[in-house]
């Protein structure tokens, strides 16, 4: 887990730590710009685009859980954020397994600020969704058969049942008042 705002409002010092954390990422030291971003959070309070990048330096570091919270702190402040609705998506989409949900976030990241890397994304998506409602529509088709045929299993029980009983009753009849005077010789 990795900390939160909970007071202070020292900005200049926030600045700094953006500009270090920025640098730091850029060079590829992730640990570094974890640091310096969590020192920045805890400075003042954060910005929905501190918030969308510290997600995505948690997300390169594999802390795929820590990363979604960020993103959703930045979407609360700004529900238009491409950057975390990109990130939370694609979150979702290769670390969460919630493909609906990536596909959702992707979608509307995509009308904002459009992102061919996205689009590609989208594209599996799509294809993952249609297979999806294709197996659904299967399951529903064998789960309808299976009813049917257990709806045609009790009528014919009925009826063999029926079919019985009137074989009984015409055997009693039979055997009641058949043979008049019993069996001479």
């Amino acid at each position: 887990s990795v900390p939160q705002y909970e007071s202070g409002e020292d900005y200049e010092k926030q600045s700094d730590l953006k500009a270090k954390a920025a640098d730091a990422k850029n060079s590829g030291n992730l640990d570094e710009a974890l640091e310096s971003y969590n020192e920045a959070v805890l400075a003042a309070p954060p910005s929905a685009l501190l918030y969308a990048n510290r997600s995505i330096v948690l997300e390169k570091l594999g802390h795929y859980k820590a990363a979604e919270l960020d993103c959703k702190f930045a979407l609360e402040q700004n529900p238009d954020s491409a950057k975390a609705l990109k990130t939370r998506g694609k979150l979702r989409f290769m670390h969460l397994n919630d493909w609906e949900g990536a596909l959702r976030d992707l979608g509307q990241a995509q009308q904002i600020d459009f992102d061919p890397e996205i689009a590609d994304i989208l594209k599996e998506l799509s294809k993952k969704r249609i297979e999806k409602e294709k197996e659904e529509a299967q399951e529903r088709i064998q789960k309808e058969e299976k009813l049917r045929k257990k709806v045609e299993d009790i009528k014919r029980a009925r009826e063999e049942a029926k079919r019985e009983e009137e074989e009984a009753a015409a055997a009693r009849a039979a055997s009641m008042g058949g043979m008049p005077g019993g069996m001479g010789g």
